[in-house]
C-alpha cells in the first residue's frame, strides 16, 4: 500500500486496488474509506476487468503495523485480513 495526501494505491497477489481522496484515521488509529478493487488473472485484461468494483477498505494503524481487510460493496465477500509493516518489503506474486 502507498498512501499519500490524495489517497492510497494498493497491490495484491493476483489484484490492485485504490482509494480516491484523503483517508482519515480516527484517534484509535481505525480507518474506513470506499475505493474501487480490480482483480487480474492470466493473460490480456478485458476493459470491463480494469474498472474494478467498488469496496470499503478498513483497518487499524498500530504504530508501523496496519491490519487492513477489504470488503467488496453490495456482498457479505470480505478479502483479509492483511498485516502491513512500513518500510517492510511485501511479497506479492504477480498472475501468470
Amino acid at each position: 500500500m502507498e498512501a499519500t495526501e490524495g489517497g492510497a494505491a494498493l497491490t495484491f497477489d493476483c489484484a490492485n486496488g485504490s482509494v480516491e481522496g484523503p483517508i482519515a484515521v480516527d484517534e484509535n488509529g481505525g480507518f474506513d474509506a470506499a475505493g474501487l478493487f480490480v482483480r487480474e488473472g492470466p493473460g490480456p485484461v478485458r476493459p470491463d476487468q480494469q474498472r474494478g468494483v467498488p469496496v470499503r477498505y478498513a483497518g487499524k494503524l498500530e504504530g508501523e503495523t496496519l491490519t487492513l481487510s477489504v470488503r467488496m460493496s453490495g456482498s457479505d465477500e470480505t478479502l483479509g485480513p492483511f498485516t502491513l509493516t512500513r518500510g517492510r518489503v511485501a511479497r506479492i506474486r504477480s498472475c501468470g
